[in-house]
């Protein structure tokens, strides 16, 4: 993704909009964003409310979005459930929430992301015999 604007919020100073959002782009698309220094990677780290989200949804993805209502609506009703699954899990769009709702957002100017640093944590473990 390319960082865009620094945006005005006291509590993320470094917070910028997402000015591009490409998920998985193959090897030499990716080698070229990298030569740019304009790019970082993803941790795919979304935080958003249910009800934003579901907007993104209905607005990219409103078929997606449908379904998904459908059971939401049934779920404590095992036997509904299980009848709405049934009914809409083949027509079910298999596809990543960065493809269906990330790209396109960011390109409306509805993506922010706050860059962060992590250590590299290893776990070392030993087979007992």
């Amino acid at each position: 993704m390319r960082p865009g604007d620094k945006l005005s919020i006291a509590e993320a100073p470094n917070a910028r909009l997402v000015s591009s959002f490409k998920e998985k782009p193959d090897a030499r698309t990716a080698a070229a964003y990298i030569a740019t220094g304009s790019y970082r990677w993803n941790a795919g780290m979304f935080v958003t409310k249910a009800s934003f989200l579901l907007e993104l949804l209905r607005e990219y993805k409103p078929e997606l979005e449908e379904d998904l209502t459908r059971v939401s609506a049934v779920w404590d009703d095992e036997a509904s459930r299980n009848k709405i699954l049934e009914e809409v899990r083949p027509g079910l769009v298999n596809i990543a929430i960065d493809d269906a709702v990330a790209e396109p957002a960011a390109l409306d100017g509805r993506v922010a992301v706050v860059p962060a640093m992590f250590g590299v944590f290893v776990l070392m473990t030993t087979a007992l015999n």
